[in-house]
């Protein structure tokens, strides 16, 4: 045990410690980690699992229970050209491994193999990668990219139809308290280019670009994994054999996405009194990793603005299809932005009338919004959803500036809306030059125009002997309309701008004598 030097243990016991008096208390932390350099097989296991040659291997471990021990060890694999999986149940000593083959055999020249799952919070607030029972199942054959969940009496699902060359796929980010689920991601290389898709809730995303490494870079092979804090890596290589990483930006869920040491109390014991320190300086603060973004998405989206792709309306659930609108972006948004933001969409019908929803929420892939309106049955024809910009933003901090989409609704059920008749006709001036009509129902707009709308039909009539009045011919007389918001109006000083609802007069101006 060290002894304390004389001068320390002089100060300790003076009855009044501060720093005047040179006695002031004061702590120096060290912090390391310990580090050991794995040589032999002292720290590593080994075992013999395959005897043939083989090209490409992928791993997956079964953990279907939260707080319990893994289950299984999957193992795809490719020999000879023809991709197989074997399994075994997880040991403590590898050397206790018994592989089994699954039945699983499929010509391949890449192979990768990964499990779906979720990742709950355990009771001490620890986050897990809870599994599926069976693992998924990818790989490449003649260029055409598979997938299948392993045992499954489904077809595989083609991801790529051509031009595929290297596959590797990984779990990414899922959190119930977050509402948010990044899905199982299927990296895959295509003509040099590295592009990934999506498992989101039993549906397969499409495919996206990712960008990064240098421009014109041309990648041959790529291998998707996950760090300790459940962020996504990519490490790809280039055909001249440089190797690039790329990293999602979001640090973890829960408490994984820091590690920091914070001195809060300081204590110094002396003979005759007890001191206790709070509140230490800042400087004695010592973090090692910046807090993660609270947006719930991150990493491998385009830093292009986000724009509307695609929308539909869809039916609710007392069965109309005039309330809800599902709209789609070309990026990933965040939820909160989006939902502050509803009143910056809108649904704008082919003759200009315009819905704002009562509230907007972005789904769980981070590109799809749902636009909730009281009632747009009424939308005729070709419609837009609008949105102008307000304060929302992609992941990668791009403000959405103004962007629209056109569509078609489905099966929507209009309002009955009684069609105008006319109640009653007449002259207004013994010229002959104006006549007015009364509709129904009013008016709305100018349903003339410097084009001829209407027309009247006269007729003639002449004194024959014997005191008979008879026709004679008959004229029809083009007019055009102009609708009234005053009782009457002169024809001679242009037409007004529109009807009022409570007379629903047309004057007609007669265009050629009669």
């Amino acid at each position: 045990m060290r002894s304390v030097p004389s001068y320390i243990s002089e100060r300790l016991k003076r009855n009044i410690q501060t720093r005047a008096n040179g006695a002031a208390p004061s702590v120096d932390i060290w912090v390391g980690r310990p580090s050991t350099l794995l040589v032999d097989d002292k720290f590593l296991e080994r075992q013999t699992v395959l005897q043939s040659k083989v090209s490409d291997v992928s791993i997956a471990v079964c953990h279907p229970r939260i707080k319990r021990n893994n289950t299984h060890i999957y193992m795809a694999y490719i020999s000879g050209g023809v991709a197989r999986v074997v399994a075994a149940k997880h040991k403590t000593k590898m050397a206790e491994h018994e592989w089994y083959d699954s039945g699983f055999e499929q010509n391949a020249t890449s192979v990768s193999i990964a499990y779906d799952g979720t990742m709950p919070k355990a009771n001490g607030g620890d986050v897990e990668f809870v599994t599926e029972l069976y693992p998924w199942v990818f790989w490449v054959n003649e260029m055409v990219l598979y997938g299948q969940k392993l045992y499954s009496d489904e077809e595989p699902v083609i991801l790529a139809e051509t031009n595929c060359t290297d596959v590797s796929a990984i779990r990414a980010m899922w959190s119930s308290t977050g509402g948010f689920d990044f899905g199982l991601v299927v990296f895959f290389v295509l003509e040099g280019k590295l592009y990934y898709r999506q498992l989101i809730g039993g549906e397969w995303m499409d495919a996206e670009l990712v960008s990064f490494g240098p421009d014109g870079v041309t990648w041959e092979e790529v291998a998707a994994f996950r760090t300790w804090d459940y962020r996504i890596g990519v490490q790809a290589k280039t055909t001249d054999g440089a190797v690039y990483e790329l990293f999602t930006q979001f640090m973890g869920v829960g408490k994984q996405n820091t590690e920091h040491i914070e001195v809060k109390n300081v204590e110094a014991e002396s003979t005759m009194t007890h001191v206790t320190y709070h509140n230490t300086k800042e400087a004695e603060h010592v973090e090692l990793s910046d807090v993660a973004s609270v947006a719930p998405y991150g990493g491998l989206y385009s830093l292009d603005m986000p724009v509307l792709v695609s929308a539909r309306n869809v039916e609710a659930e007392d069965g109309d299809w005039g309330k809800i609108i599902v709209v789609e972006f070309s990026n990933y948004l965040v939820a909160d932005q989006v939902a502050s933001n509803y009143l910056q969409f809108s649904l704008v019908d082919s003759w200009g009338a315009a819905y704002y929803p009562k509230s907007a929420i972005l789904g769980s892939d981070g590109k799809t919004v749902t636009l909730t309106f009281v009632d747009f049955n009424p939308a005729y024809d070709v419609c837009e959803i609008r949105y102008t910009p307000g304060s929302v933003y992609s992941m990668a901090t791009v403000q959405v500036e103004a962007t629209s989409v056109a569509f078609t609704p489905e099966n929507l059920n209009p309002p009955d809306i009684p069609q105008p008749e006319v109640e009653s006709i007449w002259n207004v001036d013994s010229q002959g030059t104006e006549i007015a009509i009364r509709f129904t129902e009013a008016l709305v707009g100018n349903p003339g125009g410097n084009e001829a709308k209407f027309s009247i039909v006269t007729q003639e009539y002449g004194w024959v002997p014997g005191g008979i009045l008879s026709e004679k011919n008959k004229k029809v007389v083009d007019v055009k309309g102009y609708a009234s918001s005053e009782e009457l109006i002169d024809l001679s000083s242009g037409s007004a701008s529109g009807i009022s609802a409570e007379n629903g007069r047309l004057s007609l101006e007669v265009l050629s004598d009669g």
